[in-house]
């Protein structure tokens, strides 16, 4: 149930998917931890007008209070606390689909909108007290003046916080941080009305019920993510400042620090690990042999410099140092799932936001098992089967570390002020000069001059002052000769480097801007305007900015939209599946494409314009691919002109709201199915989730090696004239699970079952010529062998539309050859690249299994550092190992071979990259740290450049296809002799297709 208030908080309307309510199409709720909450709600709408005829259906007459700014109570359910509770969205943008018919509403949490547009001049919770406060009283002041109260707070112990002119939001933030707590906004509705909003803290949303997600009984698709980038071996903790002896006014955090130099560890004695007497550092061997860099028995700590600002017990402070290194020990993971929602089956099958589960996946080598929590969850009202969550394992980032470990200190020992990198630095620079000598000397023509040790002793430090600046210098040249690499004059402040805790400028000019870092903690990057407002904020801990308007971005989460220019007229993309080229081709008739999906591809998914995409000497080559179409929205329209094309293979169409028209053409199924279709080919036109598809003079068939000619699922409509659908396992035509499909004059013979099948609430209208009382329609067997006497048939929740009492008439197609070429399509099973030596960082030589590398990865800190930035060179190998191409392949003439990829945006900046492909005939082992890949690499071909996101296909000669046939080469390779050509491949994308006869 959903509830509609007005901006006067009236209750104008209620969703409920029941007669004679406003329904909705999709309602989609997406929540994280801690974090932003929206709402994505969609509603029939029609519109009615004579360039827009509609459907002819009538709205609901509440549909109009679908409009922004006002906002939408829905009731959710929190199975962890057994109770219901409300969420309150304020709609902040609609949308009108006419293609659709729907209207679409945007929506936020109205609690992080509204607590984000007011502020806190300045409160200190805790403060002025050596216990600090509760978190309840905290909530309070951050809430005070504002519709908002503090609800259930539970008992998260003492802290304190500091809120200066800052949202009410940034101020729950602060003290989510300060007291550990998770947070969960809620109204509270009686009768009509809203009467309460209230702010939840809780030490921890969710439990753990012992919930396993696996293959095969609630996950349906997984994106795995393991990160060892803040992964350590060994920690060198430091404590509270120390006073220097004799100098008591000094500032206790300047001077050296409590260290664990006297502490001792025997695990003998029932210690953790072993620490010798005066060893500054703890380490962990099995870690080390793990993680370590290095030959086995030569390995090197990867080594992490703490500051605990308040512990002064040398024991204390090793023992808060080994907590946080066992952390700090083990690589970061995370996981994106889409899963089943079993809970309305078994309510402990339940999975809740903050909920600990259990990912079990043994059906791959080596098996994967997780234990970690679901940091977002993402939940479509009424659609179980659509659930998705994101887990992270419970081995969190450096800095939310670091901050656990303060909470835990100040438990004990008071609240912990933070270290910045320039305290840290401060301290460093007060030991050296507190450390250092000064001898001066004073002259007419050198004026002051400070050398650290006498002139006869060879100084290797200066300092000079004369009346026309100041000049420093910490090295000499070959000669003996200081190098002044500081000076201050009435020009400026010349320096190599410079250290500062604020900075003002009118003007800055740089070549490299390197912001944030580990001596600096998360990058923080604030713009103004003249009034001094912050009109943009990059947030390096969110690695996100708070707004951004932008002529046009290219990303790969960011869909691409036509331009005015491209909705002036129609645009045609011509393909020719023999001369064409997919990498080098621009769609022109003179620079063809190679094959239909690369023009699909080229088009933008936010289309308004029309595009006909067009077939070069059509009767003449024969097309055999797999064509994909997915994700497209918008009003344009996208034509394929087949009139006299033969294609083998299979048409795909899914999650589309856009319109797609085929015009003539030979359809027929190779025989292979969908990578997300395990159970076996479905149809030859498979239409999923796409409002709009129309056919006309179209022969499909499925050549009896699908179980359908055509069909339309998950409320897809399909309009079909003059057009065949044969030789279907089961049938010729299927609508299922809210579909629809008119067909008129329409034929088809030789089906399994019936010709037009209807079941799951789905409607076929058959429409035509009718003579004698019988009406074309395409024609099965009934299940049997004998005719074609079987035309259309429904389940008792669907319906097939005939007009009048009539009955079937067969119709059948003039049947062209088929085509010889057949098609073979291979998905990786297993990628990995080796990272060889060379470069200016060791970022793991060997293996690194699951990542497709190419060429030397790039380090922008390295560049800031005056080095090349660059590291090793990789070759990436890829196997397809649920193939046998020698098998598949013998005996055949090979007559294509294509390959697909998409470079990924990360590893390499956006330059474009060669990417040089190569065929292997390698089954991965361990190998010497000097091993060659080159060594086991054949026929190499330089297939063109690809920047960021750009995903295409290149075709490789038949000699690579005729490899794969005789066995000599298993897999792919990528691998350029010019390190610099690097490039990192989405191993997802890649797809191998041999045509052959």
């Amino acid at each position: 149930m959903i509830c509609i208030f007005d901006k006067d908080e009236n209750l104008r309307s209620t969703l409920l998917q029941e007669e004679g309510f406003l329904h909705w199409a999709e309602a989609k709720i997406e929540e994280e931890l801690n974090g932003q909450t929206s709402m994505d709600l969609s509603v029939p709408y029609f519109v009615n007008s004579p360039d827009h005829p509609g459907s002819g259906e009538r709205n609901h007459p509440d549909v109009h209070w679908i409009e922004v700014e006002n906002t939408l109570v829905v009731k959710m359910t929190d199975y962890n606390r057994d109770e219901e509770y409300f969420r309150e969205f304020v709609i902040k943008e609609t949308e009108l689909d006419t293609e659709a018919d729907l209207k679409i509403a945007y929506c936020h949490d109205s609690a992080i909108a509204e607590l984000n547009d007011e502020k806190v001049e300045e409160k200190r919770p805790g403060y002025g007290s050596d216990s600090g406060t509760t978190a309840r009283i905290a909530l309070q002041d951050a809430l005070e003046g504002s519709r908002w109260v503090p609800g259930i707070v539970e008992d998260l112990g003492l802290s304190r916080a500091h809120f200066f002119h800052e949202s009410r939001l940034a101020c729950v933030h602060k003290i989510l941080e300060a007291w550990g707590a998770e947070v969960r906004f809620r109204v509270e509705v009686s009768g009509s009305g809203i009467v309460g909003r209230y702010v939840d803290l809780f030490a921890e949303r969710g439990a753990d019920r012992g919930k396993r997600i696996e293959l095969g009984k609630d996950l349906m698709a997984l994106n795995l993510n393991i990160s060892s980038e803040n992964l350590k071996t060994a920690i060198w903790p430091r404590g509270k400042g120390l006073k220097s002896d004799g100098e008591e006014d000094l500032d206790p955090a300047a001077g050296r620090r409590v260290s664990i130099a006297e502490v001792e560890w025997s695990q003998a004695l029932g210690d953790p690990v072993e620490k010798p007497k005066g060893q500054e550092w703890i380490g962990l061997p099995e870690e080390l042999e793990a993680w370590g860099r290095g030959k086995p028995g030569q390995k090197r700590h990867k080594m992490v410099d703490v500051v605990f600002e308040e512990i002064e017990d040398p024991e204390t402070l090793a023992q808060e140092a080994f907590k946080l290194l066992q952390e700090l020990a083990k690589p970061e993971v995370s996981a994106d799932i889409r899963m089943m929602d079993l809970e309305h089956q078994t309510s402990h099958e339940a999975v809740r936001l903050g909920d600990t589960v259990r990912l079990v996946i043994s059906s791959v080598d080596p098996a994967i098992r997780l234990r970690a929590r679901v940091v977002k969850r993402v939940q479509y009202l009424g659609e179980m089967e659509r659930t998705e969550v994101t887990i992270g394992s419970q081995v969190e980032t450096t800095l939310e570390l670091s901050r656990e470990i303060r909470r835990e200190v100040e438990k004990e020992f008071g609240k912990v002020a933070p270290i910045t990198w320039k305290d840290s630095m401060i301290d460093l620079l007060n030991n050296e000069i507190v450390s250092s000598n000064a001898y001066l000397y004073m002259n007419t023509s050198d004026g002051m001059i400070l050398f650290n040790r006498p002139r006869d002793q060879h100084p290797d430090e200066a300092m000079q002052m004369v009346a026309a600046g100041l000049r420093i210098s910490a090295t000499k040249d070959p000669e003996g000769e200081f190098i002044w690499t500081t000076a201050i004059t009435a020009k400026g402040i010349h320096a190599d480097a410079i250290t500062t805790g604020q900075m003002k400028a009118d003007r800055i000019g740089a070549g490299i801007l390197s912001l944030g870092g580990k001596d600096f903690g998360a990058a923080q990057l604030f713009l103004r305007d003249r009034e001094d407002n912050i009109i943009a904020h990059f947030d390096g801990e969110a690695r996100s900015w708070n707004e951004l308007r932008a002529g046009a971005m290219y990303a790969p989460n960011v869909p691409r939209r036509t331009t005015l220019e491209d909705e002036l007229s129609t645009t045609s993309l011509y393909v020719h599946p023999v001369a064409g080229d997919d990498v080098e081709g621009d769609g022109t008739s003179s620079h063809p494409f190679r094959t239909l999906q690369r023009a699909v591809d080229f088009i933008p998914e936010v289309n308004d314009a029309t595009w006909d995409i067009r077939v070069i000497e059509p009767t003449k080559y024969p097309i055999s691919e797999h064509l994909e179409i997915r994700g497209f929205r918008g009003d344009g329209i996208v034509r394929f002109r087949m009139d006299g094309v033969r294609f083998n293979g299979w048409v795909r169409l899914s999650s589309n709201l856009h319109r797609f028209a085929f015009y003539g053409g030979h359809y027929y199924h190779n025989g292979q199915g969908h990578p997300r279709t395990p159970e076996g080919p479905i149809a030859t036109f498979h239409v999923i989730r796409t409002n709009i598809l129309y056919m006309e003079n179209c022969c499909v068939s499925a050549e009896q090696k699908a179980e359908h000619a055509m069909s339309a699922t998950y409320g897809s409509f399909v309009e079909a004239h003059d057009c065949y659908f044969d030789r279907g396992l089961r049938n010729g035509a299927q609508a299922i699970r809210g579909s629809k499909m008119y067909i008129n004059n329409c034929g088809g013979r030789e089906n399994g079952e019936f010709g037009a099948y209807a079941s799951i609430n789905s409607e076929i209208a058959i429409s035509g010529d009718v003579v004698d009382q019988k009406i074309y329609c395409p024609a099965g067997k009934g299940g049997g062998t004998g005719e074609d006497h079987f035309f259309w048939y429904s389940t008792w929740t669907s319906e097939v539309r005939v007009p009048s009492t009539y009955a079937g008439r067969k119709r059948s197609g003039l049947r062209v050859a088929i085509p010889e070429n057949k098609i073979l399509t291979a998905y990786p099973t297993e990628v990995a690249s080796w990272r060889g030596q060379g470069g200016d960082t060791d970022d793991g030589r060997g293996w690194h299994v699951g990542r497709l590398l190419q060429g030397a990865g790039f380090y922008p800190h390295l560049l800031a550092e005056g080095e090349d930035g660059y590291g090793g060179n990789h070759a990436g190998f890829v196997w397809f190992g649920n193939i046998n191409f020698k098998t598949r392949l013998a005996g055949r003439t090979i007559k294509d071979v294509r390959v697909q990829l998409r470079r990924a945006p990360r590893f390499t900046p956006d330059t474009p990259k060669e990417v040089q492909c190569w065929l292997h005939n390698y089954v991965r082992q361990d190998e010497a740290e000097d091993w060659e890949p080159s060594r086991v690499l054949m026929e190499s071909h330089k297939v063109g450049s690809y920047s960021w996101n750009d995903e295409r296909r290149f075709t490789l000669p038949r000699s690579a296809g005729e490899r794969l046939a005789k066995g000599e080469a298993i897999g792919l390779a990528f691998f350029h002799e010019d390190w610099t050509q690097g490039l990192e491949i989405v191993p997802r994308s890649v797809v191998l297709e041999v045509v052959y006869e």
